[in-house]
């Protein structure tokens, strides 16, 4: 990890903690949480970081199982389910909330990361730089001169958003622009996905060389449920597994 310190990190999780009715309890925290807390909580915790857990997330039924697993500093639950809505407003209700709790004045770094989502390895493992707008990747498009694409249109793996707590304010605005845009093209589900973040950061005035930190040097696609180094989509189809933490 770059710039380490002593920090006091936020880690915001967004988006469906559970649904019973979508692909059968395919989403559940329960396939999760576990390695949240081995895996990012409690690695930033042995050196010395000071993190709380903060939740955006739609009501279901496992609302106090879920409060209970995370035991989070603060939670922010929509008051309306996640149908009709994209992935771009859970991102947004978290970093609104963020800044509501005091956002930069309480908080020195951020992720952003879904209820789905298991990392491979101890978030400490990866090169992130807490002073810097962090993604893991350069997100490759299917075209055939995708570096040439990339530089056009500058998309970012969009399952982890880490950054200092002073680009907070930006981010909103970002993911405000990003709401606008799906606004204006409702037939394009491209549009439902938080890729093009960097494209509206870059148009406020944000250098990639001087303040973007890419965790792979690699390009990498996340469509499709593509595989990748950094962490692996626990959705999943069967029985959900039993709690044992919280």
């Amino acid at each position: 990890m770059l710039n380490p310190g002593k920090r006091r990190i936020l880690v915001i999780l967004r988006g469906i903690s559970y649904s019973g009715e979508y692909r059968a309890g395919a989403n559940s925290f329960a396939r999760t949480y576990e390695n949240f807390f081995s895996h990012v909580v409690d690695p930033w915790r042995r050196i010395g970081h000071q993190v709380d857990v903060g939740l955006a997330t739609y009501p279901n039924e496992k609302i106090p199982e879920v409060m209970r697993a995370y035991q989070p500093a603060w939670a922010y639950v929509h008051n309306t389910t996640w149908r009709g809505r994209t992935k771009i407003h859970s991102f947004l209700d978290g970093l609104i909330e963020a800044k509501k709790r005091g956002g930069e004045k309480v908080w020195d770094f951020i992720l952003v990361t879904r209820f789905d989502i298991k990392l491979r390895s101890p978030i400490t493992e990866y090169a992130i730089d807490m002073d810097k707008l962090n993604w893991p990747w350069r997100e490759r498009s299917m075209e055939r001169y995708w570096w040439a694409d990339w530089q056009s249109l500058p998309r970012v793996g969009d399952a982890m958003h880490m950054f200092n707590a002073a680009y907070l304010d930006r981010m909103i605005e970002a993911c405000k622009r990003m709401i606008r845009d799906r606004l204006r093209h409702p037939s394009n589900s491209s549009y439902d996905n938080c890729h093009r973040i960097l494209i509206h950061l870059i148009e406020m005035g944000v250098s990639i060389e001087k303040e973007v930190n890419f965790v792979l040097s690699d390009f990498c696609a996340s469509r499709f449920g593509r595989a990748n180094p950094i962490y692996v989509e626990a959705t999943g189809y069967g029985r959900e597994p039993r709690l044992s933490r919280g």
